[in-house]
């Protein structure tokens, strides 16, 4: 309700902390109560869980909620982490006592669940979740997720290679950190890159693929059948002049 209008009359809560600015001069951090207030607000944060990944408002509130929902989940954190050159949700979780999650099959449910923006790049098993001398999660200790493609299976085939250096390019990585067996979603893609990826498949090989198969297929190993299947043999690239 806004209490400063008529009744009835409503405010939208923005989720935005704020403090009124106490001092009188330019500096933001002027807390000087002696001088007369300038009515600014100072931004503090947020008094929610709410993020912004690619232009995309997404409730990190809601991806746990929905991790929670898993059988193979007692607890679970979903934070925003900055690799690669682009923002990405990463999720955590601690299984429930007898059980051995399968990070992949976590996934692959909230992506049934979820629209393709809120779906985690990664899901972190942990043994417990890190926590403030309050008992309160710690979401700053929250582990980075090991980066997979250091040791892997190089590419053999020219349309592999290809490949490689596609993903790569739309993940600004060096080719030699991208193997076959790599999932373009762990490595740091998303469904906004993923549409680089169609496009870099499109002017390398001449060939339309929809979206949706680089989820069904995330590894160049499993994507280089889906490509057969569309008439791709080898690699058309040729040598311009």
């Amino acid at each position: 309700a806004d209490p400063f209008g008529p009744p009835g009359s409503r405010m939208y809560r923005t989720g935005d902390l704020v403090r009124w600015s106490t001092g009188g001069g330019d500096s933001p951090d002027d807390d000087n109560t002696a001088a007369a207030p300038d009515l600014r607000l100072i931004y503090a944060g947020r008094a929610d869980l709410q993020v912004k990944v690619r232009g995309r408002r997404i409730e990190l509130g809601e991806v746990e909620a929905a991790l929670l929902r898993h059988p193979d989940v007692e607890r679970a954190a979903a934070v925003v982490r900055r690799e690669t050159g682009s923002d990405r949700v990463v999720a955590y979780v601690v299984p429930r006592t007898g059980t051995v999650p399968d990070a992949e099959a976590i996934r692959d449910a909230l992506a049934a669940e979820l629209p393709d923006f809120m779906v985690p790049a990664v899901v972190v098993p942990l043994a417990a979740m890190p926590i403030t001398a309050n008992g309160k999660l710690d979401r700053a200790a929250l582990p980075a997720p090991e980066r997979r493609g250091v040791l892997h299976r190089p590419p053999r085939k020219g349309l592999e290679r290809t490949l490689v250096w596609i993903f790569a390019d739309v993940l600004h990585l060096s080719p030699d950190r991208v193997g076959v067996d790599d999932n373009f979603f762990e490595l740091g893609g998303d469904s906004l890159s993923a549409t680089g990826v169609v496009a870099g498949i499109r002017s390398a090989l001449h060939v339309e693929t929809p979206i949706r198969m680089l989820f069904e297929a995330p590894t160049i190993a499993e994507l280089v059948p889906r490509l057969a299947d569309c008439g791709i043999a080898r690699t058309p690239l040729m040598p311009r002049r």
